[in-house]
């Protein structure tokens, strides 16, 4: 009779879980579509609330404010690259860097439009996300076990990738992978 109970509040989490995943992806994206016509600064939660069809105790249950949204579509967005990393055979440079602008074009208009509307501490929230998959980053990259230096390493990574992918995004991607590979490979030896 517990076990039963047990299994009865164990589906029931789980189903509150997928539920609370759906509403904060729908959250997110009201946010997103919202953010491509007006100032973030200026986006109140009910026109995020009404756009995503949820209700104002719905965006309470999984957000503080505004920059937790930023935060965890940037979560996501990471994690989902980090078990593309995770799923190669071949841990060189260059495969990371071919895998990191191939899957970061889909978000480059994304992440512009982020970077447009400064939001300072979203890069600090990019850069602390990564810093929790150390172990898939030492993969690629030879980085330092001083945590102090291991953060300003993800840092400066962070800046030449981002840097690099938003100069492309400008330039309409014409230039091809191979080739922002070798301009962020040129930069390598720097970390060394």
């Amino acid at each position: 009779m517990i076990l039963l109970y047990t299994i009865k509040i164990m589906k029931g989490n789980k189903m509150k879980s997928v539920k609370q995943t759906k509403s904060k992806d729908a959250i997110y994206k009201a946010l997103i579509r919202i953010m491509a016509n007006k100032n973030f600064e200026d986006i109140t939660i009910v026109e995020i609330t009404k756009d995503a069809n949820v209700a104002r105790r719905t965006y309470y249950s999984n957000f503080e404010s505004k920059y937790d949204i930023i935060n965890y579509g940037n979560e996501i967005i990471i994690h989902k690259f980090i078990e593309i990393l995770k799923s190669s055979n071949n841990y060189s440079f260059r495969v990371f860097t071919n895998l990191f602008f191939s899957y970061f074009k889909e978000y480059a208009s994304l992440i512009n439009l982020i970077e447009e509307v400064s939001i300072k501490n979203i890069n600090t929230s990019f850069i602390n996300t990564l810093l929790n998959y150390k172990n898939e980053l030492n993969l690629y990259f030879n980085l330092s076990d001083d945590p102090y230096l291991f953060k300003f390493q993800i840092e400066y990574l962070t800046e030449i990738f981002k840097i690099t992918l938003m100069k492309w995004y400008k330039n309409d991607f014409n230039e091809d992978i191979d080739t922002l590979a070798n301009v962020i490979i040129s930069t390598k030896d720097i970390l060394r």
